[in-house]
């Protein structure tokens, strides 16, 4: 984790330690599965619904799984990018991520009574009935930095004062969600 990064300064200013940080590449189902109700505060950072499910770290997207086969990076970039290109339905993969999210947010989420944000990185595909959502993706909100221009580790392909920015944001909602509750 960078210093600058917005997960950091929330670490800080809430002098908060982390359950978790969630996994490179991952997929939503990695999320859900990795929820921790002891949490104090959850914030989740939803991405695309054409992520693969990879239990072995591979980030693994259709953008990666070219690369990885361009860089030939062995076969399970190869055997990514055949899934895409043969089998992948962009339509069915929202139309899940919906079902799951929505699952997720009924059944467990309403029973979790501490602050919850929602953060999407690309697009919306749901809207949440618990937390509070930021509904205007991440990289429409921020100048997006390709990784490979990004050139500071750990900063969520955003600029310092990007990740500045969207501590406020967050440390704003999740005062408000504590004045409230």
């Amino acid at each position: 984790m960078h210093s600058k990064s917005w997960t950091t300064l929330l670490l800080k200013h809430y002098k908060a330690k982390v359950v978790n940080l969630g996994i490179e590449g991952a997929c939503h189902e990695l999320a859900i599965e990795s929820f921790d109700p002891s949490a104090d505060i959850t914030i989740f950072v939803w991405t695309d619904p054409n992520r693969l499910v990879n239990r072995r770290k591979y980030p693994l997207n259709h953008a990666s799984a070219r690369k990885g086969v361009f860089e030939k990076r062995g076969r399970t970039y190869q055997a990514a990018l055949a899934y895409y290109e043969w089998l992948h339905d962009p339509k069915y993969a929202m139309k899940r991520q919906t079902r799951d999210l929505y699952w997720f947010d009924t059944k467990i989420l309403s029973t979790y009574k501490k602050p919850i944000i929602h953060l999407w990185s690309f697009s919306k595909t749901y809207s949440f009935q618990h937390g509070i959502e930021f509904t205007t993706p991440l990289k429409v909100m921020y100048n997006y930095i390709p990784i490979a221009e990004n050139t500071i580790l750990h900063l969520n392909h955003m600029t310092e004062a990007d990740n500045e920015s969207l501590f406020d944001l967050i440390k704003t909602a999740i005062d408000s969600y504590v004045t409230v509750a």
